[in-house]
């Protein structure tokens, strides 16, 4: 569909808008007189659907909006794709709006020039070099030019992780240079009037304190542009929105109004056939476009996703996570996570707790400030395919903290049986096993199929009745110095005892015996000596020196 104004005084010009027909209906009035209706919007209702959900990660304001531009038949609507920033974005999401409402909001945000001109849609900068007069009274029927103040200091808080720090920006600290001698009067005049200062945690997604600052600035100028304002009536059909006038007073012969760009338009066309638009404007030299008061926020509610990567680059404990509606090649960017205890002392020791979520593990995710942008993850989630069912118990008298291999911790809190198990593996048959458990008075087991080792600086084991060792095979003990001390008895038995030593000393104090069916005593040189008396006794005795025996005494008796 496309309308076409002409002036009659003027027909090799006219002014064409191009759209597409939505609803067709008939209406008969009175004396019988049928009409059809015909309505319809613009081509950019074709980006108008229903609200959608998708994200971008590392592209550009062209990329996005020549992306949503495909979804949609371009020959149907032309794009004029020219933004000022031309940036990456690390990451943004379209949540739950429609293509058109995405496509100005971040214009919105970045300051850039979003509308449709009749015949196509702009973005960014657009063509400023037709422009058309319109005389006070002669092509003005009405004309209210304005000036405002209004408050515009205002901080805002930033705050950066990666960092540890919140940054800070005032209004103040930020000078607007596209404003005319009109548009700089009222800035200092609403500075001087309202000189109260609004704090506010910015609820945007920054990379860095530099996307802050320049968002920051964008915003302070962005809130100048309708400081200055006019509105009229004019029968000058061609004109459009972007249209850049020059007002000026031939009448009065007064000095011109200056040159302005036309941010809003309706053109009419009453039964008689007389046109007439009405039309609102800023100053021409307005770099970007005013606040864009119709756009909305879009809030997001905490929902489930799916983790696809744990290797945090930073080595933060961040994931990355793929909602159910994002498409298959997408996904968050690095994402933190709530844990129940965490962070470094001023002396530089971590503390707190480190458990990661596993790839395709699904977890909980929640935002900031309710914005799509800003998600973090709250905590993992059971489905019907990865239940706990491991642990559980009807009166929940099971707790556990299980790791991806089967390293286990777990609790039981039934009465009488409360136990803590530490393990590996299979629960049956731990590969290694430690048991804290209240039964029968208490018991700790420690078991391995390999290895036990116990080392420290020093070890003391005590026991108010027995203390068993046990060896399948070998028991051997090992140190500088050894000493067995028993209180009462103290019992060696075995098939053979050897005791073994550079040097031996065996003493008892009282009385030493050694005793057995047949006793050897071997030396290369042996000394058997009692400081009283030294007695040597059996049924047979026999003293035998291969070379020489020798007895010797201060007397010497033998029979």
């Amino acid at each position: 569909m496309a309308f076409k104004v002409v002036k009659p005084e003027k027909t090799d010009i006219q002014n064409e808008f191009y759209g597409i027909i939505t609803e067709v209906g008939l209406s008969r009035r009175s004396k019988g007189n049928k009409e059809i209706l015909v309505r319809g919007y613009s081509p950019t209702v074709l980006l108008d659907g229903r609200p959608t959900c998708q994200s971008y990660c590392e592209k550009t304001l062209g990329d996005i909006v020549s992306d949503l531009h495909q979804q949609i038949p371009q020959n149907d609507l032309k794009v004029n794709i020219d933004p000022i920033f031309t940036g990456e974005i690390p990451f943004i999401v379209q949540y739950k709006e429609s293509n058109f409402h995405f496509l100005n909001r971040i214009a919105d945000k970045y300051g850039e020039w979003c509308f449709y001109d009749g015949k196509e849609l702009n973005f960014g900068r657009f063509d400023k070099s037709n422009k058309i007069d319109l005389p006070v009274e002669k092509r003005l029927s009405e004309f209210e030019f304005s000036l405002r103040i209004q408050n515009l200091n205002f901080n805002a808080i930033f705050y950066d992780y990666l960092e540890n720090t919140a940054y800070k920006k005032e209004t103040k600290d930020y000078q607007v240079n596209d404003l005319d001698s009109y548009g700089d009067h009222a800035l200092s005049q609403s500075e001087k009037v309202f000189k109260q200062t609004h704090a506010y945690y910015s609820h945007e997604n920054f990379e860095d304190e530099k996307a802050f600052t320049d968002h920051f600035e964008t915003k302070k100028i962005a809130n100048t542009k309708d400081l200055i304002f006019n509105e009229g009536a004019s029968d000058n059909p061609y004109i459009n929105v972007g249209t850049v006038i020059n007002i000026t007073d031939e009448v009065a012969g007064e000095e011109d109004y200056g040159e302005f760009i036309i941010i809003s338009l309706n053109h009419s066309i009453d039964i008689t056939g007389k046109y007439v638009n009405r039309f609102t404007a800023i100053p021409a030299e307005a770099s970007i476009p005013p606040v864009n008061r119709n756009i909305s926020q879009p809030v997001s509610e905490i929902q489930p996703a799916v983790v696809i990567d744990n290797n945090d680059p930073e080595k933060l404990g961040r994931v990355k996570v793929r909602f159910f509606w994002q498409a298959e090649k997408d996904s968050t960017p690095w994402l933190r996570i709530i844990h129940a205890h965490g962070g470094t002392t001023g002396s530089g020791e971590q503390h707190g707790f480190y458990f990661i979520p596993e790839i395709d593990d699904e977890v909980m995710v929640g935002f900031e400030n309710d914005n799509p942008d800003k998600a973090f993850v709250i905590g993992n989630l059971y489905h019907k395919k990865s239940p706990p069912d491991h642990w559980y118990h009807a009166e929940n008298n099971i707790k556990a903290i299980r790791t991806r291999n089967g390293n286990q911790i777990i609790f039981v809190d039934e009465d009488g049986k409360e136990e803590i198990r530490i393990l590996n593996k299979d629960d049956s048959s731990p590969t290694n096993e430690i048991s804290l458990s209240l039964s029968n008075n208490g018991k700790i087991t420690i078991k391995s199929e390999g290895e036990l080792e116990i080392s420290a600086e020093s070890i003391k084991i005590s026991a108010d009745n027995d203390i068993t060792v046990d060896a399948g095979k070998t028991t051997k003990f090992s140190a500088n110095d050894y000493k067995l001390n028993a209180n009462n008895g103290l019992e060696l038995t075995g098939q053979q005892l050897k005791i073994e030593g550079s040097n031996t000393s065996m003493k008892g104090s009282a009385q030493l015996k050694m005793e057995g069916e047949q006793t050897d005593i071997r030396a290369t040189m042996l000394k058997v000596e009692g400081s009283g008396q030294a007695e040597l006794k059996g049924a047979a005795v026999s003293v035998n020196g291969s070379a020489t025996t020798e007895i010797k005494g201060g007397l010497v008796r033998i029979n």
